[in-house]
């Protein structure tokens, strides 16, 4: 009984991810040149109001590129700012 009433609890939380997940990869695809080739590597977390994500898609002269970015929004009524952090990504690792 407990396992289920936990379970239920963390549901809509597992919801909210996946609907803000959705939600930064179409604000990534927006802008891409080819966004149908977009791709999505892994990402490293995410909440209701931010996520990071790992991506591979093409560029204008179709050489593929693997791409990092965060995606971060005041509240859930505002659209999500993509900010491209490949650069600070690959210093770290």
């Amino acid at each position: 009984m407990v396992r289920a009433s936990i379970i239920a609890c963390m549901l809509p939380l597992l919801c909210a991810c996946d609907s803000s997940l959705s939600e930064c990869e179409d604000a990534i695809m927006a802008g891409l040149v080819a966004p149908s080739t977009y791709q999505r590597i892994d990402y490293d977390y995410c909440d209701i109001n931010s996520c990071s994500i790992e991506y591979d898609a093409m560029n204008a002269m179709g050489t593929p590129l693997r791409k990092s970015a965060l995606c971060i929004r005041s509240d859930r009524t505002k659209p999500y700012m993509v900010s491209d952090t490949t650069d600070q990504t690959r210093k770290i690792r």
